[in-house]
């Protein structure tokens, strides 16, 4: 149970500052293809390559506290491109 929770919390932080970094938050299809590719890497790494407990869940608190604050800031982010869009020149 516990490397599928760090598995999931893993491609969760990953996919967060993905769409941070890359603007992706207007293309959803390419988020859930992100999410889902790094989440079949992370179950086949923890299934096949690593010790069962390699990682402990702390890990998944880590990674779902830092996915929270990444989507905080996407907001954000979000929010302000809306009230302030890019001037031309």
């Amino acid at each position: 149970m516990v490397p599928t929770i760090n598995a999931l919390a893993f491609a969760s932080v990953v996919t967060a500052a993905f769409v941070l970094r890359y603007r992706m938050w207007k293309k959803p299809w390419m988020v859930a293809l992100y999410f889902g590719s790094f989440l079949g890497i992370e179950l086949l790494a923890h299934n096949y390559a690593m010790p069962e407990v390699a990682f402990g869940i702390e890990l998944a608190y880590v990674c779902f506290g830092l996915t929270l604050a990444l989507i905080a800031t996407t907001v954000g982010v979000m929010t302000y491109e809306k009230n302030n869009p890019p001037s031309e020149g």
